[in-house]
Order: structure tokens, then sequence, then C-alpha cells
């Protein structure tokens, strides 16, 4: 519930689709940053069996991001089918980042937001300063 209503006050478009492999929350709509393509991206996260004890480990894009100048995106050549999609993964983890039974999807969005940002900034040669946000 707490989710959901943040993800509404947020006016972030989402579905929650179930099948074998757990729950996923998908973000639809979402914008990238300048100098990623495309603008707008659908993000997939997947919900652990124990959350919210236990975050949700990587994200997934449906289309895939990447830096405008084409330069590669390191963790993110992998592709998954999940809930009728193919998805490309995000390989990072936020690890000790996660707030056992505290944090929710907020903190994993804006883990997200700052992943993808810090691809845009290493394509920009800077990147090495910026740390991921607390919880």
């Amino acid at each position: 519930p707490d989710d959901d209503a943040y993800l509404t006050e947020r006016d972030l478009l989402h579905t929650v689709v179930a099948d074998g492999r757990g729950t996923h929350v998908i973000l639809n709509g979402v914008p990238t940053p300048e100098g990623m393509t495309p603008d707008v991206v659908d993000i997939l996260i997947t919900l652990p069996s124990g959350y919210n004890d236990l975050g949700p480990d990587m994200f997934w894009c449906d289309p895939p991001v990447c830096r405008a100048d084409g330069q590669t995106i390191a963790g993110t050549e992998v592709r998954q089918d999940i809930a009728g999609r193919t998805w490309q993964r995000w390989s990072r983890h936020i690890g000790g980042g996660w707030r056992p039974g505290v944090d929710k999807v907020r903190a994993h969005n804006g883990y997200m937001k700052w992943a993808i940002d810090e691809a845009r900034q290493q394509g920009e040669g800077r990147g090495a300063e910026h740390t991921p946000p607390p919880g």
C-alpha cells in the first residue's frame, strides 16, 4: 500500500505483474536524462520474496537505454524475458544501502535514477565523485 501511494502521488504510471518468478512493478513512461536514448522507457523492478526486509536487486529497461554518444554502458548487455517482454538488465546492486523493513520502492526508484544518471556522467568523463543516494 505504501508503495502504491508513493507511485500514485508522484504520477508514476505503474502496473504490478505477478508470475512464477515473483512480483514485478513496471514503471511506465519514465523519462531518461539528457544524453541518454530513448527519451522515455518502462522500468521493471522485481520484488523479492521477503520484501521489504529484502530489497530489489537490479532493474530492467524496455526499450534498452544507451548513451547518445553510442558508448556501451557496462552491466547492461544482458537481455531477459520477464512478464512477457524482453528487458535490458541493469546489473546494479544496492547492497548495504538497503535498510531492511524501512526502505521501499521509493528508495529503489532513487537508486535507479542515480544509476542511469551515473552512466550518463561517465560518458562525459565524470562520475567518480558521484555516490548513490541514501535510502
